[in-house]
């Protein structure tokens, strides 16, 4: 889609189905930091870490995690954007 928005995907509508996917992505995200803090006190020190980092830091500067090549456009934009 980011290519050719008349491109099908899933034999349907590319805008349709990527908009839908975000909107999947945006409950996931919410369960996953609700699921952190409702058991943040059980949670060890290193699951802690590693979710800081994934969830605080800026990615676009662990280039080992983000391969920046398959982004189209800056990475600080498409992170900036991402759901929090």
């Amino acid at each position: 889609m980011i290519y050719n928005k008349e491109k099908p995907i899933l034999n349907q509508n590319s805008f349709t189905i990527a908009k839908d996917t975000i909107e999947q992505l945006y409950t996931l995200n919410q369960m996953i930091i609700e699921d952190h803090f409702h058991n943040r006190d059980i949670l060890d020190s290193e699951y802690k870490d590693l979710f800081k980092s994934l969830y605080q830091e800026n990615l676009c500067l662990k280039k080992e995690q983000i391969q920046l090549n398959l982004i189209p456009f800056k990475c600080e934009t498409f992170v900036s954007s991402a759901p929090t």
